[in-house]
């Protein structure tokens, strides 16, 4: 892993592949812009310090990309520190164990209807995500 590395802006990417800030203990922000279209599965695992997902507009709070429409699984598997996400888009899958152990998650986003957020198909292992707080237009 890459256990000193704190902070990353990632400009232009389109994707994150699989794993690739996996044990990333020390990482509190990461910089994504609204070009990204793919979070790989496992992309932030064990990253138990990650908080802030700022997009290009330089908010810090976790905002998921409006590319991203599924979220693969154990994407945030143990990302202890993420308190709210905002879906930016139409996610449409959250994978197994994408938000487990999140256990400071209390407040989800999505700029849906909450009949649109209730046909997500959601995977087992996000508790943290079904227990928090949905926010929904």
């Amino acid at each position: 892993g890459c256990s000193s590395l704190e902070s990353i802006l990632i400009p232009n990417a389109v994707e994150i592949l699989s794993g690739a800030f996996a044990d990333c203990t020390s990482l509190n922000t990461i910089g994504l812009t609204n070009t990204l279209r793919f979070l790989g599965d496992y992309a932030f695992y064990n990253c138990y310090n990650l908080e802030y997902i700022i997009n290009d507009f330089g908010q810090t709070i976790a905002k998921i990309p409006p590319g991203v429409t599924i979220v693969y699984d154990g994407t945030f598997y143990n990302c202890q520190s993420l308190k709210t996400i905002e879906f930016l888009g139409q996610v449409t899958k959250i994978g197994k164990d994408a938000f487990y152990n999140c256990s400071s998650l209390s407040d989800i986003y999505y700029y849906g209807t909450k009949s649109q957020w209730n046909s997500i198909e959601i995977s087992t292992g996000n508790n943290d995500l079904l227990y928090a707080n949905i926010h929904c237009q």
